[in-house]
């Protein structure tokens, strides 16, 4: 029985695709980061439980047995000998550094990603995990991409997929002033566009607690699903805090009263807004189409930017990216902030970007499951 390969002419395409995710159709401006994000160094902590002057203290790092003859009796001057003798090893000296703070010796990894053995089989001493190792993710062609700033001191900017942000609170604070109204408007900021997400307004009774709850229900009546979620604070104050449901999404908030010397109402920004709540301050652009950047796998149909190598993104210009949808020219641009894909319809884990950042300009042919988007970053 004879083998072979057959291929029929519906097995092929009748055209080629228009595009690859990550194409510029035009591009006016791009820059390399370096992917760093998520990534982390590991540490480990010891710590002198029993000081004893005179005593041999024994840990391992790497492999590497390391021994010291305490000079004291002082917990923090043990900790000052361990951590000079394990930086005096070789190959402890290579995988961390070691310094000591009071009675505790700080392990910390020389290279993210890199993880290590520490133990120890001594009475006197114990080891703490206090971060664990992480290798930064890959990044795909045509995907939403974050600023995380410089390496250092190095001139090198760096970048990662968009995702990984810590969602933004805001906190309401006020002095009951029974009959008096309070309200407030919560609004989903997009660059220099804002939205009005809710308007909700009370009059105090009974107390601040009482007030506070009132205001609370009548905010998450009005807020969108995805938005903002309000509550309050409790015993502690009773304030009322708003914290954004997706992280990535940037909120703003008013609060009035018509009583405002007596009230006397206020917004604190809890957590935020920095580049690391809020997608819109913290975007850079899109992951540019690289030929000579490898595939994950054998059959995997594109390649993508290694871990803590060098990516091009553009940050201005008409670029190809993935999409299931049929974007409508100049409608608004999300991203999915768990995967920093781009979609033309909002959803959960998804942060709208600005007009003026990012907006659709046509869709694919059909089949082609690409969309054409301007970005200005």
């Amino acid at each position: 029985m004879s083998t072979g390969i057959r291929q029929s002419w519906g097995d092929v395409r009748s055209r080629a695709r228009q595009a690859i995710p990550g194409m510029a159709l035009l591009l006016l401006l791009s820059a390399t980061l370096i992917n760093d994000d998520p990534q982390a160094v590991q540490i480990r902590t010891y710590t002198v439980d029993t000081a004893t002057n005179g005593a041999t203290y024994d840990l391992e790092i790497n492999g590497q047995a390391i021994s010291v003859v305490a000079a004291s009796g002082v917990d923090t001057a043990i900790a000052s000998q361990l951590a000079a003798a394990i930086n005096a090893e070789p190959l402890a000296g290579a995988v961390c550094v070691a310094v000591a703070s009071g009675a505790d010796i700080v392990c910390t990894g020389r290279t993210p990603g890199l993880a290590w053995a520490a133990t120890e089989s001594d009475a006197k001493l114990s080891v703490a995990a206090t971060q664990e190792a992480a290798s930064a993710d890959p990044v795909a062609f045509g995907v939403a991409i974050k600023d995380t700033g410089y390496n250092g001191a190095e001139p090198e900017r760096t970048g990662a997929l968009a995702k990984g942000f810590t969602a933004q609170v805001a906190t309401l604070d006020y002095t009951y002033q029974s009959g008096s109204t309070l309200g407030a408007r919560i609004y989903e900021v997009r660059g220099a566009e804002r939205h009005l997400l809710a308007d909700a307004q009370v009059a105090q009774a009974t107390s601040k607690n009482a007030s506070t709850t009132a205001l609370v229900d009548q905010l998450n009546a009005a807020l969108p699903a995805d938005s903002v979620l309000a509550a309050n604070a409790g015993a502690s104050g009773y304030e009322l805090t708003l914290t954004a449901e997706v992280a990535g999404l940037e909120i703003a908030v008013e609060v009035y009263s018509d009583d405002h010397a007596g009230s006397a109402p206020s917004v604190a920004a809890t957590t935020g807004p920095s580049q690391a709540t809020s997608l819109g301050r913290a975007f850079a652009g899109v992951s540019l189409y690289d030929a000579a950047s490898e595939a994950p796998s054998v059959g995997a149909g594109a390649g993508q930017y290694a871990a803590n190598a060098g990516m091009v993104v553009g940050f201005e210009g008409d670029i190809w990216v993935a999409s299931s949808e049929t974007p409508a020219q100049g409608g608004t641009v999300y991203v999915d902030v768990s995967t920093g894909l781009f979609y033309a319809t909002a959803g959960a884990s998804r942060v709208a970007l600005s007009r003026d950042t990012a907006r659709w300009l046509r869709a694919g042919r059909t089949g082609d499951a690409i969309a054409l988007l301007h970005v200005s970053a």
